[in-house]
């Protein structure tokens, strides 16, 4: 008895077969994920034979945070109408989905051309403290920095539009940093130097 015969043996069955079961349809992850046998079989073929590139899959996304590419993002977003909603109440949603496009977008550097509308902008969301203490702390966290360093590195990371704020509308970089130490419930640069200058004089006196 002869080998049992794979299927989808050229692209144009392969494709065929995945226009028949509404592949089209699908976004590509949901397939190569599924826990169906014969799905990431299908898969898998067309990855094989470099067939995905051509097969015109669902170009929405699934709503996850696993965005691999601004295009990604963006167009998850523009398909969502955040382009329509207000930063702020973006990061402080209570949903899930939202709250973690927004962050991704935030320590990717991707906020600052997404298609926000004008009038969110002029009203000057970089205005609010809040709201830039927490771009701050995202900046913080995504560099896995202690502290934040000079406005200079935060652009050349290309987060000019938390530089930019900072000096702009925050009375500049050291007021700023005191209050985002205060946000993050770190003592205060004033109180540690106080604390080893004493130490250091204590210790002169020993």
């Amino acid at each position: 008895m002869g080998a049992k015969r794979l299927p989808w043996q050229t692209y144009e069955n392969w494709k065929e077969y995945g226009l028949s079961m509404g592949y089209s349809e699908r976004n590509n992850r949901s397939l190569y994920k599924s826990k169906n046998k014969t799905e990431r079989s299908w898969y898998y073929k067309g990855g094989n034979k470099r067939w995905l590139g051509k097969f015109e899959f669902e170009r929405k996304y699934s709503d996850c945070s696993d965005w691999q590419t601004r295009e990604e993002w963006r167009e998850y977003g523009l398909n969502k109408g955040y382009n329509e909603r207000n930063p702020t109440g973006l990061y402080k949603s209570k949903n899930k989905d939202e709250r973690s496009w927004y962050a991704k977008g935030s320590v990717k550097g991707w906020l600052e051309n997404f298609e926000f509308k004008r009038k969110k902008i002029k009203n000057g969301f970089w205005k609010d403290l809040e709201f830039t203490l927490q771009e701050a702390k995202m900046f913080i966290k995504e560099h896995n920095l202690e502290d934040l360093p000079a406005l200079g590195v935060i652009m050349e990371l290309g987060f000019s539009s938390l530089s930019n704020a900072i000096s702009k509308y925050h009375n500049g970089f050291p007021a700023f940093r005191e209050k985002l130490r205060e946000y993050l419930g770190l003592p205060s640069e004033k109180n540690q130097l106080e604390s080893l200058l004493e130490s250091y004089v204590n210790g002169g006196e020993e």
